[in-house]
């Protein structure tokens, strides 16, 4: 697909960073590098990201990750508590 997200501040930034694979670790990269003023490129095989109909168990270390990224509340959302 060639670059499916690019962000950053844009001016006065002279870091940048490409992540290869637009999956939940290298969105979830992207967005804290973006958060840190860097200038991100997401890099992503496929056309497009679709569901794949399977279940992602999070745990809470990956919760409380989600969470300093503002993305928790996000999650709670859409997921199904496991018990």
């Amino acid at each position: 697909m060639g670059v499916s997200t690019s962000a950053g501040s844009g001016a006065g930034t002279s870091t940048r960073a490409i992540i290869i694979g637009g999956g939940i670790g290298g969105v979830t990269a992207g967005i804290a590098l973006q958060q840190a003023g860097i200038d991100v490129i997401v890099l992503e095989r496929a056309d497009e990201l679709q569901e794949v109909g399977s279940g992602l168990p999070l745990w809470t270390n990956a919760l409380s990750a989600l969470q300093k990224l503002g993305l928790a509340g996000a999650i709670e959302t859409i997921g199904i508590p496991v018990t």
